[in-house]
């Protein structure tokens, strides 16, 4: 859990988008197009209803084209390509109207008792145009010219769970379409994806009645764009029981998939080499990338060709580099842990997962954690507090916070729209409204205040003469014994790198590629090879894991 060895972390069959997708596939949800009121441009008004197995939602989507002067990836612009609000149940006007009214406040505006959430989205920039042209003219678009995005258009959050008014999650029932965690996010990933394919159809056809409609090859392989920043460091800092639990349940599958008894010639063994080959042609795609932080795919695709060697010598003569294995992938993952990069191993392990479903939607189940209030233990002493202290955090000790630089950053929420930046300490405003993301330096000032105490005080006499510690204290109690729940890093340090622990939890959510685009935000794209709405209504969902580039050519 070092920020380095969370950067290797790389999306399997626990991310959320994959979960998303065998719920709506099961239920065989349908969604149907009710309004497309949209100028040449792709202006107007769009409204999506989707059918699921418990009620109805909908998609009601105002569609824009800003020029690119405009266009910006933050959730403080003034304008966006796309701004829909998902709402529940029967749509009547009024609550159309109303969300036209409210769309452009966007930071300050209201929704109400229907609406699930608002969502944002911007056009590709270096793809859509392109994918329009090709269509009006009568072909489809090159696929080796849009593989590298991968993407029409690009989301920009999900506000929800009464955010400006909007239904909060606790209140779903358990059969609700929603009710399960980051179902409303994919919900509206997908959808998007959905309008994208749409929208560049009907732009193209206003420009030449006759145009070509996109090929459905190339839909599946066209995912949906995402770009996240700094929002992601405290969103991880902040729920160590869901990041513990999420966690360890892909090590407890890890482990299952590496005790399983494995033949040569069995299916296991084609399935990797299947897998194998489809991941080597996936990141071979974008062989020339070098974002200079994560990575790079070339060397990937050459770790995983040595993984693959392996394999095929396993398969003809039963032998894991020359050795005879009682469990061959476990074996296979212990020779790959001294030979291959981090991030190559972590995509091995990824792989190995998807060879048992059986075992891994089992485990899915705990991927729902409870809510947890952490409310303090008030009458632990400060002895066991202590203690606490030194069994879970020796990490956050080891930290030599007297070094410079090492508390040269802080962490803070902007006035004005609550969008997490980083200052630096001693020069900008807003210090002393850090929220709880330094763990490290805030466990060893805590404990330097306890060294001062009695061992035999409690907790309570404690905050009450001390209420500053009031969350430290209760994030210790609640998280005592979770291996995986804490960030063992400085975010504070001035060589801090964000982009780690961002495209970690892009991982979990269910991004393949990542490139970071800079110190603080990466792209990446969701979705890539899932199933259309027509592959959806029929329960048909696809091997899409990895998809390839479809060969396409440019005749309709």
């Amino acid at each position: 859990m070092t920020p380095a060895a969370l950067s290797a972390a790389t999306a399997c069959r626990f991310s959320f988008v994959r979960g998303f997708i065998r719920r709506i596939v099961a239920e065989r949800w349908r969604i149907e197009r009710v309004l497309f009121d949209l100028d040449g441009e792709g202006r107007g008004t769009a409204i999506y209803r989707v059918r699921t197995a418990e009620r109805d939602l909908n998609f009601i989507v105002f569609s824009d084209k800003i020029p690119p002067i405009d266009t910006s990836e933050r959730i403080i612009a003034n304008r966006y390509d796309g701004v829909a609000l998902v709402t529940q149940g029967p749509l009547d006007p009024g609550t159309v109207e109303t969300a036209r009214v409210e769309a452009p406040k966007f930071i300050l505006a209201r929704s109400g008792p229907q609406a699930i959430g608002w969502t944002r989205c911007n056009r590709g920039q270096r793809y859509f145009d392109r994918i329009v042209e090709s269509l009006a003219a009568g072909r489809q678009p090159a696929s080796d010219e849009i593989a590298r995005a991968g993407y029409i258009l690009r989301n920009n959050g999900f506000w929800g769970n009464g955010r400006h008014g909007s239904a909060v999650f606790e209140s779903f029932p358990p059969a609700h379409p929603l009710s399960t965690p980051y179902m409303a996010e994919m919900f509206t990933l997908y959808l998007w994806r959905h309008f994208g394919f749409d929208l560049v159809e009907h732009v193209a056809r206003a420009r030449e009645p006759r145009a070509a409609a996109l090929d459905p090859r190339l839909k599946r392989y066209l995912g949906m764009g995402n770009a996240s920043g700094l929002g992601m460091v405290p969103f991880v800092v902040a729920h160590p029981d869901r990041i513990d639990t999420w966690v360890g349940v892909r090590e407890e599958a890890i482990a299952a998939a590496k005790a399983r008894p494995v033949a040569p010639d069995g299916p296991d063994t084609s399935r990797l080499l299947s897998l194998l080959a489809r991941a080597i042609a996936f990141f071979g795609e974008d062989g020339d990338v070098d974002d200079g932080l994560f990575m790079p795919p070339r060397l990937l695709v050459a770790d995983l060709e040595a993984v693959r060697g392996a394999v095929r010598e396993f398969a003809n003569s039963g032998r894991i580099v020359g050795q005879a294995p009682a469990h061959a992938w476990e074996a296979l993952a212990a020779w790959a842990q001294t030979r291959i990069h981090r991030a190559s191993l972590e995509l091995l392990h990824a792989l190995l997962i998807e060879l048992y479903p059986d075992t891994a939607d089992r485990l899915a189940a705990r991927l729902i954690v409870p809510a947890r209030t952490h409310d303090v233990v008030p009458d632990m002493t400060l002895a066991a507090l202590r203690r606490l202290l030194r069994a879970d955090y020796g990490w956050a000790f080891a930290i030599d916070l007297a070094k410079p630089g090492a508390r040269r950053l802080f962490w803070y929420y902007s006035r004005e729209n609550e969008e997490p930046r980083i200052g630096l300490r001693g020069e900008d405003p807003g210090e002393a409204h850090e929220p709880m993301v330094g763990i490290a330096d805030l466990v060893q000032r805590l404990d330097e205040d306890l060294a001062g105490w009695p061992e035999d005080t409690s907790v309570a006499d404690l905050l009450w003469a001390a209420p500053q510690w009031r969350s430290l204290v209760a994030r210790i109690q609640c998280a005592s014994g979770l291996p995986y729940g804490e960030i063992r890093g400085n975010p504070l340090a001035e060589n801090f790198q964000p982009c780690h622990v961002i495209r970690f939890a892009l991982s979990l959510l269910g991004v393949e590629k990542f490139e970071a685009r800079s110190s603080k935000w990466v792209r990446g794209t969701f979705l890539q090879g899932a199933p259309l709405a027509e592959d959806v209504a029929e329960g048909h969902e696809g091997d899409w894991l990895y998809p390839l580039r479809p060969d396409i050519g440019t005749v309709p």
